[in-house]
């Protein structure tokens, strides 16, 4: 004996439209500190980074930004208690402080044209080779050899265990 299904009908079937993400507490904190991203808002970026120069241009801010290594939400923080913000001399040890202390700032929630596409790191995965902006702004190349992607591998997985991770 079979059994007729009855058949959903497409005058039944409800699609809900999807909300949007719910805005992290750092996207909004980023949000209200940078505003609608005039130059003046970037020459405050670029002072509160700790540079003393003027910078004339976004594309300067934007060219000066990409060495400079910041945890987003540290520097949120030290900016809103008018404390000096920490960089750090590395994408590796950004990186690794980073995972550590888990403070990660949701990269899908970067609006285009952003300081913030220059200024993320990446974390999971840092560059071997790159450069170092210094504290007084000066830009310096750091290379370290690397024979084989091996070795990069090599790099990472230890730092996946320094920080007690397990490798997927």
């Amino acid at each position: 004996m079979s059994r007729k299904k009855n058949p959903i009908k497409a005058s039944e079937i409800r699609i809900e439209p999807k909300k949007p993400p719910k805005k992290a507490k750092v996207v909004i904190a980023w949000d209200d500190y940078f505003g609608n991203g005039d130059l003046e808002d970037w020459q405050r970026l670029m002072r509160d980074l700790g540079f003393q120069q003027e910078f004339p241009s976004k594309q300067r801010c934007r060219r000066t930004l990409r060495k400079v290594w910041v945890n987003i939400p540290d520097f949120l923080r030290a900016v809103a208690s008018k404390q000096p913000v920490y960089r750090f001399s590395t994408q590796h040890e950004l990186s690794e402080y980073t995972l550590k202390n888990k403070k990660l700032f949701p990269k899908d929630q970067i609006p285009d044209g952003s300081p913030l596409r220059k200024l993320l790191a990446h974390i999971r995965f840092p560059k071997i080779q790159e450069s170092v902006v210094t504290r007084d702004g000066i830009a310096q190349t750091q290379q370290r050899k690397v024979q084989k992607n091996a070795v990069a591998q090599d790099e990472i997985d230890a730092m996946i265990e320094r920080l007690g991770g397990v490798r997927i």
